[in-house]
């Protein structure tokens, strides 16, 4: 894992940085090229069952 440093700011803040994520992008991958993605990357490991089974869902707000 990458060593920085956490910064902590509040949501109001939070509310006003820009999305970086490149959700048409994400949206268009396959199911096989996400989990490719994430294999390839150490600080992004795909879930494993034991440890997704207590993952609970969220909505996804679109702004």
């Amino acid at each position: 894992m990458k060593k920085e440093s956490i910064t902590r700011i509040s949501l109001s803040i939070a509310k006003k940085l820009k999305d970086l994520s490149d959700w048409e992008k994400v949206e268009a991958m396959s199911d096989d090229e996400a989990l490719a993605n994430a294999l390839d990357d150490p600080d992004n490991q795909p879930l494993t069952y034991p440890m997704s089974k207590d993952v609970k869902p969220f909505k996804r707000i679109k702004r």
